[in-house]
């Protein structure tokens, strides 16, 4: 990404890049040490998943000039092919039966899906799930054995069940919760269903697809803007984004259990990257993967201008 901006005598180039980074989980996961980047090439990177054996991550890359999917263990510095094509190739994710990498397509850069498709985990060709005109995101619940995926239709997010192998299933109700663009799913079929700030903290309703009860938490510490952006692996706490408001934005990502508790384990200064994007625990929770943006400026003065 690269963007430029002029002033009177001055030429300023940004470009941004997101890369992939791994770091380690303490118990419990409250907090992560060691971050490290694991995608080196000079392209955009957005990881999504974990393969089954918490080896090796899946992610979304641009570096063959279109959106394509890679797999890379994190122990090594070269990445895997998954999917490539002349199409946008995004969102990779297991099913829950481990059988299958699901992921989503798009005609063009920054277009909405249109198709989710399914490859198996072992190799083969692709095959299509189902289509829709506008799909926003797709999660799957791997102990409940579940997967939904939204759709704007209408301008309302809509949330349908679907099978991997059989296509869609059943409409579920409205959600209040307004943008699910991130994790949606627990792996036990928690969701959020609300979402409010307020000057008393942030309050959270948790509902549950499997039929457990509803849960409303306060977390009375939490007094600015915030995004959902996904589960831990047990399914007891969430994982959030914490924005000032401001143009300078203080990011965070927070760790809130269901019990109202929260800490910062990312902070925009003290941990690599600019802005984080999409925490994603590895199956065995040992290990956080997640997204980061940096930013890299250079300015020039203009001579006679």
């Amino acid at each position: 990404m690269r963007d430029s901006y002029f002033t009177a005598k001055t030429l300023l180039r940004m470009n941004a890049q997101a890369d992939v980074y791994v770091a380690e989980l303490e118990p419990g996961g409250k907090a992560m040490k060691n971050p490290r980047r694991l995608t080196l090439e000079e392209s955009d990177d957005m990881v999504w998943d974990w393969t089954a054996d918490s080896r090796a991550v899946l992610f979304q890359s641009n570096r063959n000039g279109n959106g394509d999917l890679f797999k890379q263990d994190i122990t090594q510095t070269d990445a895997e092919p998954v999917v490539t094509s002349p199409e946008e190739e995004s969102h990779p994710s297991l099913s829950p039966d481990r059988a299958f990498i699901l992921y989503l397509v798009s005609e063009k850069p920054g277009s909405t899906a249109t198709r989710l498709m399914r490859v198996p985990v072992g190799g083969g060709p692709p095959e299509r799930v189902l289509t829709g005109e506008k799909i926003k995101n797709f999660s799957c619940a791997r102990e409940a054995n579940l997967c939904v995926v939204v759709e704007e239709v209408e301008g309302k997010q809509i949330l349908t069940t679907f099978e991997p192998l059989k296509g869609r299933g059943m409409k579920l109700p409205l959600s209040d919760y307004p943008d699910f663009e991130r994790g949606i799913l627990s792996p036990q079929g928690r969701l959020v269903e609300k979402m409010k700030p307020g000057p008393e903290g942030l309050h959270i309703r948790v509902g549950s697809l499997r039929g457990a009860p509803v849960e409303e938490i306060t977390f009375k510490s939490l007094i600015q803007l915030y995004q959902f952006y996904g589960w831990s692996v047990d399914g007891k706490v969430m994982y959030l984004m914490e924005w000032s408001g401001s143009f300078y934005q203080d990011f965070r990502i927070v760790y809130a259990d269901l019990k109202g508790h929260s800490q910062v384990i990312w902070k925009r200064g003290s941990s690599p990257g600019y802005t984080p994007d999409y925490p994603v625990p590895s199956p065995d929770g040992r290990y956080l993967a997640f997204t980061t943006v940096t930013y890299e400026s250079n300015a020039w003065l203009l001579e006679n201008f």
